[in-house]
């Protein structure tokens, strides 16, 4: 078998470039660029490969986290905004995601449960039953039992 032949079986079936046998062909990756705000305390750009990831925008507000947790002052709100920064001057294409499922994704499980029972006793609404990402179905939010009257008497 000639050389040429053997180096067009090895492309064939691993994949590699015929000029250069070590180098495995690729597909271009699909990075987009995300940015991610929260409220006015920080806000950052990310890319993202959207060819990995379900959920850009997800894994964007969970990195970006991540980058912050450590910092000193670190601070979030109930919600975090992303876009594609191809779409800063449209709002539609803004996304707001559950903060408390965030910090979940990205590990910090004491943290979401503090911003959850702080959230809960302030507004009586509990961020572990809210989605993951903000939509517009007139759905009001769930109340916590903390605000229920409680049945039986005390005493």
């Amino acid at each position: 078998m000639t050389e040429t032949c053997l180096l067009r079986l090895i492309t064939m079936k691993y994949g590699m470039n015929e000029d250069n046998p070590m180098k495995k062909n690729m597909k271009a990756q699909m990075l987009k660029k995300i940015v991610v705000k929260c409220a006015d305390f920080w806000m950052d750009e990310l890319e993202v490969d959207s060819d990995i990831f379900d959920d850009i925008y997800l894994e964007a507000a969970t990195r970006a986290i991540e980058k912050r947790k450590d910092l000193p002052g670190f601070k979030v709100t109930i919600v975090i905004e992303t876009w594609e920064k191809k779409d800063f001057k449209k709002p539609e294409r803004h996304f707001c995601y559950n903060t408390y499922r965030v910090l979940v994704n990205a590990g910090l499980h004491d943290k979401a449960e503090m911003l959850r029972l702080n959230f809960m006793r302030m507004h009586g609404v509990d961020l572990q039953k809210e989605n993951l990402r903000g939509n517009n179905d007139g759905i009001a939010p769930n109340k916590s039992e903390l605000d229920a009257p409680r049945s039986g008497s005390e005493g």
